[in-house]
């Protein structure tokens, strides 16, 4: 876990490729290992859907929602059975300005009632525009969601995997801030 936070704040003076990696690896160690069984982070190219980068691909981290602890009142549990979540669908955003309603609809793209009806952008600032904000109420409406981390939201979620092993408390507290209308 100490690697992972020395990797977080060696990618806030990278490029988006290395955050990406560190999301990547994020998913990998805190999700992958601990949080589910018989599952594989993978990347998902999305180059049908938006320009390419220098390196040529742009991709979402993908992880099957398949999780060890079965109880009611785990977090994975509720993600499925409220939000559909077969997969949880992250994507990384290497941004320094705010997101705006362009992000969170090419998210909202991206969900389905086959894969899950809530995904997760991982944003170094985490901060959103007034267009977002309109976005994100607008696929609230039709029954999705998104749930937005900033760096200082995923150091939390390191630091808890850090004590603990697991990322249920970090992960709830954000769903729930998010269904009770506060925040992404």
């Amino acid at each position: 876990a100490d690697d992972l936070l020395t990797q977080l704040n060696s990618s806030e003076k990278g490029d988006w490729k290395q955050f990406q990696e560190f999301c990547f690896n994020l998913v990998k160690v805190t999700l992958e290992e601990s949080e589910f069984k018989n599952v594989t982070t993978k990347y998902e190219d999305r180059t049908k859907f938006e320009a390419l980068g220098a390196s040529g691909q742009r991709r979402d981290i993908l992880i099957a929602n398949n999780p060890r602890n079965l109880s009611e009142n785990s977090i994975w549990i509720k993600l499925k059975k409220d939000w559909d979540c077969e997969i949880l669908i992250f994507d990384a955003k290497y941004y320094t300005v705010d997101l705006t309603d362009r992000e969170i609809y090419q998210m909202y793209a991206y969900l389905s009632k086959e894969t899950g009806r809530i995904g997760i952008i991982l944003s170094k600032e985490g901060k959103f525009d007034r267009t977002a904000e309109t976005a994100i109420r607008r696929i609230r409406k039709d029954g999705y969601g998104v749930l937005i981390f900033s760096n200082k939201d995923i150091a939390d979620w390191i630091n808890e995997y850090k004590e603990s092993g697991s990322v249920q408390r970090t992960f709830f507290e954000k769903y729930t801030k998010y269904i009770s209308g506060f925040s992404p």
